[in-house]
């Protein structure tokens, strides 16, 4: 873009196929993912940012040469990663039988200010970039430096500087070109840029928030002169023609998703899911919600999607309607179970749903003594606990889901602005007060862990690691969710599966 032309195509030039499958669509790939690594975005202090799902988890039970590795073996890792030390400004990676490197990730020269790291990577590279924002006075200053390296040996391909403006989230693909957005863009600044074999490309007026696909495309934030948001669409590196694809700011569900955009259409008669690519689109009405626009997404994993309207009241009051979506049938199944007995929703101010990648539903359930996350299965209609039970807490939620793991929380006394609530008689292996566990329906997982900090749990796509900031912050704990070794490595941050 810069001072090239662009083509638009205006999305009412897509062909849209209603209640077709949306695997059909030609538009473009349709992985969960849509990236090469598990995580990508800003990454500060331990934290993690992205926002896009991953590769759907193994089967756990599987044998054969295509079975996935315990995470840990003999006092060692078998599954590579990479940690991102904001406060040390290095990349620590760790490659299965390697020593470890340590790859630079400093500000510029002069600059004394909190690092701000974002990474991602693929099977050959690895991509950072540093950034920061410091306030003198009435205004800031920003900046940025992206690198990107070799996996093999850790090699330095190129660096590039940004003086200007700091990187928000960046995306690697499978060619090692780098798409990012820019951190809070304000004109005159852009909204995005590439970097291609080290020559940057600045985006005046889109965003990105994806790699770059295969064919070129590249999903992202459509901006006018003064960077205000006009709507989303797809942007062609090769040829600089954009579809747009929404208009206006996100739409309810917005997720890319490869080439493709995936969104609920509420201005339908008929709210519907839409995954929309540069040539064309498909679409499931969503006929339980017929006339309760607007729909929400209450939950992404896999192929499923758990979709939610609000039918009347406020905080407590709130009643709702839940259906589950399985994209690739467009099946739609009502999602309205009655508590196991004796139990009851337990809701701080608005009730809180999450789906699991098999599809299972969780809801917060409470009776006298404890609170518990539990999983509804609308396939066989049966309820499966998750966790130990919490007792002496103000709130509990699924806080992540990594597709069939989920990362629960419980809320001790003072912790919330929640109304209190009174527990009496609860069960002896009940956790009290604030914790954090990682838990599964299938195979059984029930682990209560140290994590510090909220989110500060990552677990990788196949299912088989975890990994959290421990001992105050100055180490990362990597736990085989398999068999439960443990290694403890001396830096912590955020952490970066590899493939």
């Amino acid at each position: 873009m810069n001072a090239r032309a662009w083509t638009l195509i205006v999305a009412s030039t897509l062909t849209l196929a209603c209640g077709g499958r949306v695997g059909d669509s030609d538009a473009g790939e349709t992985d969960s993912a849509g990236t090469d690594a598990s995580e990508s975005g800003e990454a500060s202090d331990g934290g993690t940012s992205g926002g896009v799902d991953t590769a759907e988890p193994s089967d756990s039970g599987e044998t054969g040469e295509d079975a996935v590795a315990a995470c840990i073996v003999d006092g060692a890792l078998t599954r590579a990663l990479a940690i991102a030390d904001s406060k040390g400004q290095q990349l620590h990676v760790y490659e299965v039988g390697a020593a470890p490197i340590t790859l630079d990730a400093s500000l510029p020269d002069g600059v004394d200010a909190p690092a701000i790291l974002g990474t991602d990577a693929n099977a050959a590279v690895l991509a950072i970039s540093s950034s920061y924002s410091k306030y003198i006075g009435p205004g800031s200053i920003e900046g940025a430096v992206l690198r990107l390296y070799e996996r093999g040996g850790g090699a330095l391909l190129w660096s590039r500087a940004f003086a200007d403006y700091r990187l928000a989230q960046i995306h690697v693909d499978a060619l090692g070109r780098v798409a990012a957005t820019v951190g809070w863009s304000v004109a005159p600044t852009p909204a995005g840029v590439l970097v291609i074999d080290g020559v940057v490309t600045e985006l005046p007026n889109f965003g990105p928030a994806g790699p770059i696909g295969p064919s070129g495309w590249v999903p992202g934030y459509i901006y006018d002169d003064l960077q205000e948001q006009l709507g989303t669409g797809l942007y062609n590196v090769e040829t600089d023609a954009l579809v747009q694809v929404t208009a206006g700011n996100n739409p309810s569900g917005w997720r890319v998703d490869g080439e493709t955009i995936e969104y609920i259409d509420n201005d339908a008669e008929v709210p519907r899911l839409v995954v929309a690519g540069p040539a064309s689109a498909s679409a499931i009405e969503l006929t339980p919600f017929a006339g309760l626009a607007p729909v929400y997404t209450d939950g992404v994993a896999g192929d499923y999607r758990l979709l939610v309207a609000n039918l009347d009241g406020q905080g407590d009051a709130v009643t709702r309607k839940l259906a589950r979506l399985e994209r690739s049938t467009g099946a739609l199944t009502p999602i309205d179970p009655t508590p196991p007995p004796g139990l009851e929703a337990f809701d701080c101010y608005f009730p809180r749903n999450a789906i699991d990648s098999d599809g299972r539903v969780l809801f917060e359930l409470r009776d006298a003594g404890a609170a518990r996350v539990y999983a509804w299965d609308p396939d066989d209609e049966t309820w499966t606990a998750l966790g130990e039970p919490m007792t002496e807490v103000e709130d509990i939620q699924v806080a992540g889901g990594f597709g069939r793991v989920l990362e629960l929380h419980g809320h001790g006394a003072n912790t919330t602005y929640c109304v209190g609530t009174e527990w009496s008689d609860p069960p002896p292996d009940a956790l009290v007060g604030s914790s954090i566990q990682l838990a599964r329906v299938d195979p059984p997982l029930q682990l209560v862990i140290d994590a510090e900090g909220f989110g500060a749990v990552s677990v990788d796509p196949d299912e088989r690691c975890a990994a959290w900031i421990s001992g105050g912050g100055a180490h990362q704990t990597v736990h085989d969710l398999d068999d439960d070794d443990a290694l403890e490595l001396p830096v912590a941050g955020a952490v970066v599966w590899l493939d």
